[in-house]
């Protein structure tokens, strides 16, 4: 591909050179000019995204956290959905996408119910001493663990029983 001016455009090679980058900064330690390699890949592929079109996957991920509380509204109906052969194949060819999370039927508020942690708001905890406070545990969760993962329940099961 050729650039405007007529140069060669190297920016096919240099994603595909990115690609496995991790972004760890493990190789920042070893580069004798100490090169953030994470940040430069950063700016790179807003530069490359800016020229080329981003492949359907990134708008379908970065669009999950929009969808998944719609979908929770019918889970039974999108999971029967998603379990389709052709929907899988679809998925697999168009998205990238091997195999689609399920949607838990019960709601996290059912899951939990019961539990003193729905009945506590900010500011009661805000007001509690600190050292009660510092035995308190928060598990940040976002729409995914939500609607697909509820392990967060499992893990804080597990810190009950175990102090």
């Amino acid at each position: 591909m050729r650039a405007k001016s007529g140069q060669y455009d190297f920016s096919h090679e240099v994603k595909e050179a990115m690609a496995g980058c991790l972004a760890c900064k493990a190789c920042s330690t070893q580069c004798p000019v100490k090169i953030d390699v994470p940040l430069f890949r950063a700016k790179f592929l807003a530069f490359y995204y800016s020229r080329y079109l981003r492949p359907i996957s990134d708008y379908v991920v970065a669009n999950i956290e929009l969808t998944l509380p719609l979908m929770a509204k019918q889970p039974r109906w999108f999971n029967f959905m998603l379990r389709q052969g052709w929907i899988q194949t679809l998925g697999h060819k168009v998205i990238g996408l091997t195999d689609f999370p399920q949607l838990y039927i019960s709601s996290l508020q059912q899951q939990l119910a019961g539990h003193a942690a729905l009945s506590l708001s900010l500011p009661q905890l805000e007001s509690l001493p600190e050292e009660t406070r510092s035995q308190f545990v928060f598990v940040v969760q976002d729409p995914f663990t939500t609607r697909v993962s509820h392990r967060h329940i499992k893990f804080q099961k597990w810190l009950k029983s175990n102090g």
